[in-house]
């Protein structure tokens, strides 16, 4: 995945996915006041949330607190969250959770004018995939064939906890994965020490 920081018109960016930081109290850009799922954007430290606008399709917001306390140290935590989210939403993994999940996916969808060939596909993507595993008396269940050739599981699963969600991941791709998300963090450290130097603020995290 390539990261670059830059000041645009949102609709301008060309990218998979763009990330925007809220501080707490100020509004989203106007062109992202009324996406899909801006009513729920969060500007507490540690919020994220999803939007689809129509361009770019998709934008991670990120609450990044107060602007007054924002230092290096909670922009590094803030860029590892974000990482670590944008890594996971096209991950070669199995998602999975229970009623809360269901609950946030229900209401991204709805988010979505009714009918539109935005809400049928990503109702299709996320609901049309899915499976609703059912667990024995000895607390074990069978992930059926279909996910797991998905995930290039075998023999060996490596449960990763994520907040209200997990994932299972076939154990080596996951240490890629782990690796090359630690990679991003580093990376996003520098890009955000460099822009608060350059802003004339305070000197940015270092490795």
């Amino acid at each position: 995945m390539n990261v670059d920081v830059l000041q645009s018109q949102i609709a301008a960016v060309e990218a998979d996915l763009l990330v925007v930081g809220l501080y707490e109290g100020e509004a989203l850009p106007d062109d992202l006041a009324d996406a899909p799922g801006a009513a729920d954007a969060k500007d507490g430290f540690e919020k994220l949330g999803l939007l689809h606008p129509e361009r770019p399709c998709r934008v991670m917001v990120a609450g990044l607190g107060k602007r007054d306390e924002m230092d290096a140290e909670r922009a590094r935590v803030a860029a590892a969250l974000v990482a670590k989210e944008a890594g996971s939403l096209d991950a070669p993994a199995l998602d999975a959770g229970g009623q809360r999940l269901i609950d946030k996916i229900n209401h991204l969808v709805e988010d979505l004018a009714p009918y539109s060939d935005e809400r049928d596909q990503l109702a299709t993507a996320l609901f049309g995939t899915s499976e609703i595993l059912t667990i024995d008396q000895d607390g074990r269940t069978i992930v059926p064939e279909r996910l797991r050739e998905h995930a290039g599981i075998t023999t060996h699963i490596t449960f990763v906890g994520l907040g209200e969600k997990f994932q299972m991941w076939e154990p080596e791709r996951f240490e890629r994965h782990l690796a090359d998300a630690r990679q991003k963090v580093r990376d996003l450290r520098k890009l955000l020490g460099a822009g608060r130097r350059g802003s004339g603020g305070p000197e940015g995290a270092r490795e």
